[in-house]
């Protein structure tokens, strides 16, 4: 009969517990490279900690039980492993952002664009054949490690190893405390995938992702008070001329019932800062129609005087803002949110926004609305795509019409 308990061997459980933890490690860090082109102190160190808890877990799962249950423990998790590193790297390269749960609510994206998922995966088959090298180095020598049940004196070196790792990963955290964007900050301040991954890793932004969907993180809500003057840019031209403009204000009635803090807290801001000045562009286009284009992926490639003068003249002419970016969330949504009610979108807004239950009195659409002026919306795609039939009602418009 085969033997189901191995002999106690130091070499044979440090062995496990190495080879685990270098597959996390080349996987890690070879996205970093790969991805952001470097690697940082603070990012190895969280990386290594973090690797070391997630290879002793690993190590201990796979010593519970025989060495066929516990091969197939092994190999579904170098295989989960590898999908991981794969999804991220296929959804960075595609739409230069990272993948996280909230993107699940894109599901009618992900459908209608099946094609372009299909062409995405073999457009990145090396980076997911790389990921996946674990889990084939494994299944070719498997023999080789050593995975039968081992005896309790050896899950306690596991469970020592497990506790030094987490102790250390603890210290680290809160040795960060005081600096800005710090491990620290994205653990129980900042709600930020992207820097997630790269400060922290793969394997752990996945685990702080799901913990975000079911427990939502309440970021700190900080506010500074600017001086009006402050955000006033005199010129020579304002200067001789001598005018002074009135402020812009609006007459807010504000809730005094309520007992949220948050909402206070606003409440409090608003009614304490002074309105923005008015200057000579006030009202130079009252009366006006507006005709606001949203233009995905847009880039000034596709632009040529002889070949599309009227795109050319929108881009050379007129206000030109240079320093106006949308958003790498939450895909075409993300911007279109952005760029309707003025307000910078995260992944917690979209499943709220889609309802089009929301009111935004300075929304696009109800601005205009509440001046008079009719208000259409067309969409060259299935009209009911990612619900805008719905929402876009919330924004003010009341004609829509889409395919």
């Amino acid at each position: 009969m085969k033997k189901l308990v191995s002999k106690f061997n130091l070499k044979s459980i440090l062995k496990r517990y190495v080879i685990f933890l270098l597959f996390l490690l080349v996987l890690e860090i070879f996205f970093k490279l790969v991805v952001f082109k470097s690697i940082e102190i603070e990012c190895i160190t969280n990386i290594v900690l973090f690797s070391s808890i997630t290879s002793t877990i690993m190590c201990i799962l796979t010593s519970l039980f025989n060495g066929k249950v516990n091969n197939i423990i092994t190999s579904i998790i170098l295989f989960i492993e590898g999908l991981l590193f794969s999804i991220q790297i296929v959804f960075y390269n595609t739409f230069k952002t990272f993948f996280s749960l909230s993107v699940l609510g894109l599901g009618d994206q992900l459908e209608s664009f099946m094609k372009e998922t299909i062409t995405a995966i073999i457009d990145n088959i090396l980076y997911i054949i790389i990921f996946f090298v674990p889990f084939i180095l494994f299944l070719i020598f498997r023999k080789k490690i050593n995975l039968v049940k081992n005896i309790n004196s050896s899950l306690f070196i596991y469970f020592g190893i497990l506790f030094i790792s987490m102790s250390l990963f603890i210290l680290n955290i809160f040795i960060t405390k005081d600096k800005e964007n710090s491990t620290y900050s994205l653990y129980f301040k900042v709600n930020s995938p992207s820097l997630n991954i790269n400060k922290l890793g793969v394997i752990n932004s996945y685990l702080i992702d799901g913990y975000r969907v079911l427990f939502p993180l309440d970021e700190e809500l900080m506010i500074t008070n600017i001086e009006n003057n402050e955000l006033m840019i005199d010129t020579k031209e304002d200067i001789e001329e001598e005018i002074v403009y009135d402020m812009n204000t609006l007459s807010i009635s504000f809730d005094k019932s309520t007992t949220s803090s948050d909402i206070k807290t606003i409440n409090n801001y608003m009614q304490n800062t002074e309105g923005t000045r008015k200057n000579k562009y006030t009202g130079l286009f009252k009366d006006y129609n507006l005709i606001y284009i949203v233009a995905e992926s847009f880039s000034e490639i596709g632009i040529r005087e002889d070949l599309t003068p009227t795109l050319y003249k929108l881009t050379h002419s007129g206000f030109i803002f240079n320093n106006y970016y949308t958003p790498n969330t939450l895909s075409t949504i993300g911007g279109e949110f952005q760029a309707l009610t003025g307000l910078y979108p995260d992944s917690s807004i979209l499943p709220k926004w889609r309802t089009g239950n929301n009111y935004f009195p300075y929304g696009l659409g109800t601005t205009y609305k509440s001046l008079g002026y009719s208000t259409f919306a067309y969409h060259n795609n299935w009209y009911g795509f990612q619900d805008r039939h719905k929402y876009l009602k919330s924004q003010g418009f009341t004609n829509y019409l889409g395919c």
